[in-house]
């Protein structure tokens, strides 16, 4: 879950003010609550290892791994749809994948070169 949240932060600072006022309050409650659950996971991975977790604790903590894994591969799909379609890349995903460094690298290099020529 560490990786996810940057992610969705980066992502929000710069699409956020083209959202929907109904997609917002989604996007708000979905981070809020990741925000929630990566505290909870720290307080958890703070017990030292001599104590012994509750049963509902432990299976709390895997369901909640599990959901981070999940989200993060979803929002990385996402982001690479969202990021394909901005650059005109294939559909395919996969396809996507790979050309996504490519893309993304020659896009900031036009941006590096218009701003230097307009000083």
């Amino acid at each position: 879950m560490g990786s996810l949240l940057p992610k969705l932060l980066e992502f929000l600072s710069d699409e956020y003010n083209y959202l929907h006022a109904d997609c917002k309050k989604d996007v708000e409650y979905v981070y809020n609550e990741l925000v929630g659950m990566q505290a909870a996971l720290h307080k958890v991975a703070e017990v030292p290892q001599d104590q012994q977790l509750d049963s509902v604790v432990k299976l709390w903590t895997e369901e909640v791994n599990d959901l981070s894994y999940q989200v993060d591969n979803t929002v990385d799909s996402f982001l690479a749809r969202f990021w394909a379609s901005e650059f005109g890349m294939s559909p395919n995903l996969r396809s996507q994948k790979q050309q996504l460094p490519r893309k993304t690298s020659g896009a900031k290099k036009k941006g590096n070169g218009q701003k230097k020529r307009a000083r």
